[in-house]
């Protein structure tokens, strides 16, 4: 075959190949080698047809061929960058497109493969940088502002995502992937409602697409609407249950309604579908941490199981040993919720009692989503650092230069936590508070700071981490609005006396509901009005009414409410009393509930997350609101919803004993500050080297009564 019926023949097989005809190009490029077995052309074009066809391998090796014969070209080293990022080589694929743009710095599709390597490899900053050069050299080429909004995304940055995805979807307003991206960007800067309609268009172009039900059901959960939420997440598991991002959703949908056995299942599938790169396993092991199903030594050995892993992975640093005493103490805390999310009304009281003689204040914020909680953090941080688009070794190293003494994880197995990267050990000392209530399963992190109402020292077998018992409890809450004052309730106005619930409904364990129907049917007058914004979907509402009549709750005594009022915390002048839940008790609700002259009696379980209420009874002057078991629960409530003399004193009662006691910033900060400098201290002693994880150092032995 001349070699001018042989192009002619190369040029029909890419026309055909452009128009769709892949079966008639291939054969058209397969006659091409057979008369030119050394063309690059040909060789490339075979490898992109089996590309189309997910035959990667054969693909790398058709383009490697073709590279062999015309090694710089850009073309071919671009397109095989592709295929080692199909085959989840993209540190490979990076070396491709850096050696193609040696050649063409301008090639659009290297900058772009260039991007997406980086991007898979979990380095966004450097994806934003070469994506950034792909649109400058290339501002309409729709891939490169897509990809480009993609990677912003997962640098935190989701406003500027936004900006390029919008010019993307300019360019192809029926691209599946740019709605795709802007939904999520969109829900990244808290704008749900466009979000959502972002998400809607991307279900309509691509009703196939797992990824899309799974994002819409993200949304979903943000509004509230768990329903919506359970129904997109099950469409995805349908269209790809192998997705481990749709299982995941799933269980957490689940978690939300109280179907434990059901979310583990899911959560289970999820991490073993995404082993390598563990993704979910904190959401399982949270999970777990709340289902009513397992006992304590279940949860120890499943996160001790997981810290070992996490550990025999990760190189710890070693750290010199040196003397502190004399030393401003410079103390790091780590947290994904620096914004309005409960964590902080206990750790802000903190943060601005802290002696700034005594410690330096670095605060890494993992905060995607910031406001003005965030910034209220950052005004009383001495230093401030945005974490969330740094990789684990980034951030250890980050770290390490700040000089940290004491690192303090607030977040545990909750989301958006960087535990794995707290396994690389890079403060001396390491530390568990405030956001998980048990423990971490990492030996690497020193401490876990409790009281010793929460946890005594034969709890010590069910923790990595040595417990450090603080003297006035291990929780200070932030005070609500003074002038916001406690209401008479409405038992004055009613005759009768309302007990209520403001819990997640995902604590309503069935023992829970079993011991409020025993409360309602030895206090026959009484109501129960339960609130909470989820409750407005029908469906939430049947399936926990089915659960509370089958506790044997009358519904014909209940209220539902989730219309919330101008300050939330108006809604407990609606409540007598609030009725605790477990076995994972309370937690803000409860300060809350308090700070409102609600009284909320409790029964102090077997664990740490079931005795944060008798807690905060304890160390405020109330233990007689403490319950030992159900029976003795069911006697407390009913007897004192029968004295209203008692129940009015208690309401005018509470928030002054708060004030001295729970809520008292400058004395909390005091303990706290005293812990660290005991824990740098023993660090730093030659005898304690050894054995200072062994030994639990017990500020104080017992609760004040």
């Amino acid at each position: 075959m001349a070699a001018a019926q042989v192009q002619q023949k190369l040029n029909d097989g890419i026309r055909r190949h452009r128009s769709g005809d892949v079966a008639e190009a291939a054969r058209l490029y397969s006659e091409v080698l057979d008369a030119e077995p050394q063309n690059p052309d040909a060789w490339h074009l075979s490898g992109l047809i089996a590309f189309q066809h997910n035959k990667h391998n054969d693909a790398e090796i058709c383009i490697r061929h073709a590279l062999s014969l015309r090694p710089s070209q850009a073309d071919f080293q671009a397109n095989l960058a592709s295929v080692l990022l199909a085959m989840n080589r993209a540190s490979e694929a990076e070396q491709i497109c850096r050696g193609a743009l040696k050649h063409q710095p301008r090639h659009a599709a290297a900058l772009q493969r260039l991007g997406n390597s980086l991007l898979k490899q979990n380095r966004a900053d450097e994806a934003v940088q070469a994506l950034s050069l792909a649109v400058e050299r290339h501002p309409d080429n729709f891939d490169a502002q897509c990809n480009l909004g993609a990677a912003l995304i997962e640098s935190g940055q989701p406003q500027q995502a936004i900006r390029f995805l919008l010019r993307a979807k300019a360019l192809n307003p029926n691209s599946m992937h740019v709605h795709l991206n802007l939904g999520v960007a969109q829900r990244d800067s808290g704008s749900l409602a466009a979000a959502a309609e972002s998400l809607n268009r991307a279900v309509e172009l691509a009703p196939d697409c797992a990824e899309c039900y799974v994002n819409r059901g993200n949304v979903f959960m943000d509004q509230g609407d768990i329903p919506a939420a359970l129904a997109d997440f099950r469409r995805a598991v349908e269209r790809n249950p192998r997705l481990p991002t749709a299982l995941n959703g799933l269980g957490r949908a689940l978690q939300v309604l109280g179907e434990w056995q059901q979310a583990q299942e899911a959560f289970d599938l999820a991490c073993r579908l995404d082993a390598p790169n563990r993704r979910f396993e904190s959401n399982r092991l949270y999970c777990a941490s709340l289902s009513p199903n397992l006992s304590r030594r279940q949860l120890i050995d499943d996160h001790a199981e997981w810290g070992r892993a996490i550990e025999a992975a990760t190189p710890a640093i070693r750290h010199s040993r040196r003397k502190f005493s004399d030393q401003r103490l410079r103390i790091g805390y780590l947290s994904p919720d620096f914004r309005n999310h409960a964590t902080m009304k206990f750790f802000l009281p903190l943060l601005k009692n802290h002696s700034r003689r005594d410690v330096e204040v670095f605060c890494y914020s993992e905060t995607k989503r910031e406001d003005s909680t965030t910034e209220s953090v950052r005004q009383h941080a001495d230093q401030w650092r945005h974490t969330s688009p740094m990789t684990d070794g980034d951030l250890v190293t980050q770290i390490v230069e700040d000089g940290i003494d004491v690192l303090v994880d607030l977040a545990g197995h909750t989301a958006g936590n960087r535990l794995a990267m707290m396994a690389a050990k890079p403060a001396p000392v390491q530390v568990s508070f405030l956001g998980y209530p048990n423990s971490t399963g990492l030996s690497r992190i020193d401490y876990f700071l409790t009281d010793a109402v929460r946890e005594s020292s034969a709890s010590a077998e069910f923790f990595t981490e040595t417990l450090f018992f603080l003297p006035g409890g291990a929780c200070c809450f932030e005070i609500g609005r003074t002038d916001l004052t406690e209401s008479s309730g409405p038992l004055d106005s009613n005759g009768f006396v309302t007990f209520g619930s403001t819990h997640r409904l995902e604590k309503f364990s069935d023992e829970c509901l079993a011991v409020w129907s025993r409360v309602l049917q030895q206090t026959a007058d009484a109501k129960l009005f339960l609130f909470r914004d989820v409750l407005r979907h029908e469906a939430v509402r049947q399936q926990l009414g089915r659960r509370m009549q089958a506790a044997g709750v009358d519904l014909r005594r209940v209220d539902f409410a989730w219309e919330l009022p101008s300050n939330h915390l108006e809604v407990y002048s609606r409540i007598d009393i609030l009725l605790d839940v477990f076995p994972w008790g309370s937690g803000t609700t409860a300060y809350e509930s308090m700070w409102m002259g609600v009284p909320i009696p409790t029964i102090a379980g077997d664990r740490g997350a079931c005795r944060a209420t008798a807690s905060m009874m304890h160390h405020c002057g109330l233990p007689e609101l403490v319950a030992e078991s159900a029976d003795d629960y069911v006697r407390l409530v009913t007897e004192l919803a029968r004295d209203h003399e008692r129940l009015t004193n208690l309401r005018r009662g509470i928030r002054p004993k708060m004030l001295q006691t729970v809520c008292n910033g400058a004395r909390f900060a005091a303990d706290i500050e005293a812990a660290f400098r005991q824990m740098v201290d023993r660090l730093s002693s030659p005898e304690n080297e050894e054995t200072h994880r062994r030994s639990a150092p017990a500020v104080q032995e017992s609760p004040h009564e």
